[in-house]
């Protein structure tokens, strides 16, 4: 009976882990995203840390691609310390993972783009649907 108790406050530490908040970490909508892509010149760097294939499906043009699960392994040398970061994802708790891994490594000025961008799975059409912008977006 002991190791049922266990077992069950294991899955409760494990889920309480995970959701989390990350110390530091923005949120961002698909609206403001879009603004700050209509930007001439982008004070920013975009990590999209979902897997190749899902990238190479629809991506934000510029976007760094490094997966979740290479993010600790991969030498950054686009990314600097001083970059602001919108991570781009596919779930919230990837992005989360994502800005966890990046926190950890030393980079502080972290955004996420919130779930109701990441639900919709072509970011292109989205784009250039909602933004009606040009340049950043063909």
């Amino acid at each position: 009976m002991t190791i049922y108790y266990y077992i069950v406050c294991m899955v409760i530490a494990v889920i309480a882990w995970r959701i989390r908040p990350v110390r530091g970490l923005r949120y961002i909508n698909d609206e403001q995203f879009c603004k700050l892509l209509k930007e001439k010149q982008h004070s920013f760097k975009l990590l999209d840390v979902r897997d190749q294939v899902d990238y190479y499906e629809a991506h934000v043009p510029g976007a760094l691609n490094i997966s979740v699960g290479r993010l600790r392994y991969v030498r950054k040398n686009d990314l600097y310390f001083d970059d602001e970061i919108i991570i781009i994802s596919d779930t919230k708790a990837h992005g989360k993972k994502a800005a966890r891994i990046m926190r950890q490594s030393g980079y502080s000025h972290l955004t996420l783009v919130s779930d109701e961008l990441m639900s919709i799975p072509c970011f292109q059409e989205l784009i250039s649907r909602r933004c009606k912008c040009n340049s950043p977006c063909a």
